[in-house]
């Protein structure tokens, strides 16, 4: 027979924790580096201005979905730990306890 599976219900409830606040923190830091390089870019004319908008675009539009998948991730985290403790509450009231 297998090994019983061990769930900590806190550890996960931690890891969406940590992956919503490290997401928020990733948020920043590409807001902030997006403020600094869009103030020099604001100087550059004809081509490399172009290229640079349609670039910045694609980046954006990446950063973006990575951080939807990072909030995606952590409610899976929380639904996950919530649905083992439902589990576990109605697993112990079959057995009485």
């Amino acid at each position: 027979m297998g090994s019983p599976i061990v769930v900590t219900f806190a550890t996960i409830q931690d890891a969406a924790n940590q992956i919503k606040t490290i997401n928020g923190d990733i948020r920043s830091r590409l807001d902030e580096l997006k403020r600094q390089v869009d103030a020099v870019a604001s100087t550059w004319e004809g081509q490399a201005h172009s290229d640079y908008m349609v670039r910045q675009q694609k980046w954006t539009q990446a950063q973006t979905e990575m951080c939807q998948l990072l909030d995606q991730i952590s409610a899976a985290l929380v639904q996950t730990a919530e649905v083992y403790q439902q589990t576990e509450t109605s697993n112990a009231r079959m057995w009485g306890a």
